[in-house]
């Protein structure tokens, strides 16, 4: 067991207010189409993170975007079975030069 961070020093937003803070970081920062984007990720995790930042995005640019992945990620991203609704299985890319959000 870690309990690295139970010590009430270490304080942490909630994950919906650290999501909130990446979308207005995004909003802020990517309104630019050379601007690229990355989600760095274990193996599973951050799904929640990255889908809520780049629909943020297509909410407040009215842009849908492709999301690249490595085909490895997409064979672990598949085994998650329906967590992604058919609309955003059809955003995932492994063409790199077809998006501007990479989960590496």
């Amino acid at each position: 067991l870690d309990t690295t961070y139970c010590d009430p020093k270490y304080t942490f937003p909630s994950q919906d207010q650290a999501i909130e803070n990446a979308c207005r970081l995004a909003r802020k920062y990517a309104s630019s189409p050379r601007c690229l984007v990355y989600f760095g990720t274990y193996s599973i995790g951050k799904e929640n993170m990255f889908m809520r930042v780049v629909h943020s995005l297509a909410e407040s640019e009215r842009v849908r975007d492709n999301i690249c992945v490595s085909k490895e990620k997409f064979r672990i991203l598949q085994s998650l079975g329906e967590y992604f609704s058919l609309e955003e299985w059809a955003q995932f890319t492994i063409d790199k030069k077809k998006s501007r959000f990479h989960v590496v």
